[in-house]
């Protein structure tokens, strides 16, 4: 009988846009065997196993959690490139003096409570150039976005209490990606490494709103065994290529796959 956890997983992945093959070969490439597969797939493949997993044995239904409709949209234009981090301010050196630390904890905690959010993006790593940022919390929402200066740095309003993402838009097109937590609001970086850990972080079994949970989920992305690759290889492709086409792309498929499957089994979701 075919695993009712890896049912539930194959379908769940389908719904979201992967391809069988992609889910095929990443399941092998963790340990599952193609005889537990292909019986998997029979019955994820039937009309209605998206809606509920009937369970033979014991006549258990088990229901798994949905992906919102955004969600999917969000996924399907998200891409990755290197992970060559734009160090902003760096050359801006602070004296280190205690009022001057008091200073910039009291901004901190303000900027926390008003849903201000400060950061750069790494203009370096995109191919788009007249950026945006949209925030479902920015007042700008639905007009384009908060401007992102020519060198890079942005302000833009986010969740006082929850995790939420961002995106970077040239024209309504996304660009870069990221997860804005409130506990980081000074210092918001889109690059490479966060659209990355941005596609994880929004698969099935992995989202969560809790600002410290998400901390914690998008630390453990970044240390995944497959991120890396996956990673690279839109490093290469994100300076050259609209994120729109990258995802597309089969190779994209197959290692974002990849990264889901390995963080869900370390979430203890499959």
């Amino acid at each position: 009988m075919a695993d009712p956890q890896l049912i539930e997983y194959i379908t769940q992945l389908k719904n979201s846009g992967f391809s069988d093959e992609a889910i095929k070969q990443n399941l092998l490439n963790v340990g599952w065997q193609n005889e537990q597969i292909e019986a998997a797939f029979v019955l994820a493949n039937q009309p209605q196993v998206d809606a509920d997993i009937q369970v033979r044995s014991g006549q258990v239904k088990k229901k798994f959690p949905t992906i919102v409709v955004i969600v999917i949209v969000i996924i399907a234009v998200i891409a990755v490139g290197v992970w060559i981090f734009f160090k902003f301010y760096s050359a801006k050196i602070l004296p280190n003096s205690s009022s001057t630390k008091s200073t910039e904890n009291t901004d901190n905690q303000q900027n926390i409570s008003n849903g201000v959010a400060l950061g750069s993006v790494n203009l370096q790593e995109t191919i788009c150039k007249e950026l945006s940022i949209l925030s479902a919390k920015s007042a700008n929402a639905t007009s384009g976005g908060d401007k992102v200066n020519t060198d890079g740095s942005f302000k833009t309003t986010i969740s006082t209490d929850s995790a939420m993402m961002i995106m970077a838009v040239d024209n309504n097109q996304p660009c870069l990606t990221a997860i804005a937590l409130p506990q980081k609001s000074n210092n918001i970086i889109f690059d490479a490494d966060s659209t990355a850990k941005a596609s994880v972080f929004v698969s099935i079994g992995v989202m969560t709103t809790d600002p410290n949970e998400a901390e914690t989920r998008l630390n453990m992305i970044g240390n995944l065994n497959s991120y890396l690759k996956f990673k690279s290889y839109l490093a290469d492709n994100l300076k050259t290529t609209q994120l729109t086409n990258i995802t597309k792309q089969k190779e994209y498929d197959t290692l974002l796959t990849a990264c889901v499957i390995e963080i869900a089994q370390r979430l203890g979701k499959m």
